[in-house]
C-alpha cells in the first residue's frame, strides 16, 4: 500500500485558479478544495514540496499558509516496515 504525502495551503484568492496550477505539475497528483485550503497530494512521498509554493508565487497566487501534514506513528511504521524511510 503506497502511502501519500499531503501538504495544505492557504492562499489570499481564487482557489480554482491555485488548483488549475498546481495540476499541471507532474510532483503533484491531485489538489482539491477541503475546508477553506487546498489540500495537495504529492506524487510520490519524497516529492519535493518546494514546487506548490514555486508554482502559486510564479503565477501570482498570494500564499498565507504551507503545511505538511504530519505522519501518524501507524504510518511511519508502515513505511519502516516496507523500507520507504531511511
Amino acid at each position: 500500500m503506497e502511502t501519500s504525502h499531503i501538504v495544505w495551503v492557504k492562499i489570499g484568492s481564487d482557489p480554482d485558479k491555485a488548483i488549475g496550477f498546481l495540476k499541471t505539475q507532474s510532483e503533484v497528483s491531485e489538489a482539491e478544495m477541503v475546508d477553506g485550503s487546498i489540500r495537495v497530494t504529492m506524487a510520490s512521498h519524497d516529492a519535493d514540496v518546494s514546487i506548490i509554493a514555486e508554482t502559486l508565487v510564479r503565477n501570482g497566487v498570494p500564499i498565507h499558509g504551507l503545511k505538511e501534514e504530519e505522519l501518524g506513528l501507524e504510518e511511519v511504521f508502515m513505511r519502516i516496515t516496507k523500507g520507504e524511510t531511511q
